[in-house]
């Protein structure tokens, strides 16, 4: 769990969405609000952050740019992406660059702070015996007995999100949503990249229940 100190930082050029985020995660979180990348970029060099909330759609500039610039310079914090209107391409191009999570506005504010303590608490390696093999959250790296699973951008999404619902059921249109938001996708695209998975990660295939007609459990 993050400490009452974690420091958030946000970047959205709504000034009343951050001044009302301030507000609702006050007993959690040091929020650091930013209203231009310019400021953003700033308040990350003067500041000891933990994670970042990101809006897409920033005036001239979006949020896949400006997340470019921030691994450019050196800052690895872990990225909740939140926009208006979450679309394939710009769902793709977070899935490349390794956002923890997405979520559209109007925001769920419990959603929110349940991805913040997971990111937060999630930065280093996460390595359980039961799991039958190992995730270094910030290089999204997968290993099985010390040899590294290749996953693609959205096999390790699912993965990562099977992680955060262990023991809980997982709707098939919630998962789906989660990757591809309101796009229509072919009707198979998720059973594909699933089964790779699956085929890729064997420790992972064994502890997965599916629940007829409903979705799933990961059962660790």
């Amino acid at each position: 769990m993050p400490s009452l100190q974690s420091r958030v930082l946000a970047l959205d050029d709504d000034a009343k969405f951050l001044e009302n985020l301030g507000f609702a995660l006050r007993d959690s979180f040091e929020l650091i609000p930013a209203h231009t990348v310019e400021v953003a970029m700033q308040k990350l060099a003067a500041n000891q952050v933990d994670a970042v909330i990101l809006d897409y759609h920033l005036g001239l500039e979006n949020g896949h740019s400006v997340l470019d610039q921030m691994r450019d310079f050196g800052h690895s914090q872990p990225v909740i992406v939140v926009s208006g209107v979450v679309n394939l391409g710009m769902t793709v191009g977070f899935l490349k660059r390794r956002v923890f999570g997405f979520l559209e506005k109007p925001v769920s504010l419990s959603e929110l702070h349940s991805l913040l303590v997971e990111a937060i608490s999630s930065t280093g390696s996460i390595d359980h015996a039961e799991l039958g093999y190992s995730v270094d959250a910030n290089t999204r790296q997968v290993m099985v007995n010390g040899v590294v699973v290749n996953l693609t951008p959205t096999e390790y999404e699912i993965l990562s999100y099977f992680l955060r619902h262990r023991k809980r059921q997982v709707l098939r249109e919630d998962l789906s949503a989660h990757l591809w938001g309101e796009n229509k996708v072919s009707k198979n695209a998720f059973d594909t990249h699933l089964l790779n998975l699956k085929k890729k990660l064997p420790p992972f295939a064994d502890r997965l229940i599916s629940i007829y007609g409903v979705g799933y459990c990961y059962e660790v």
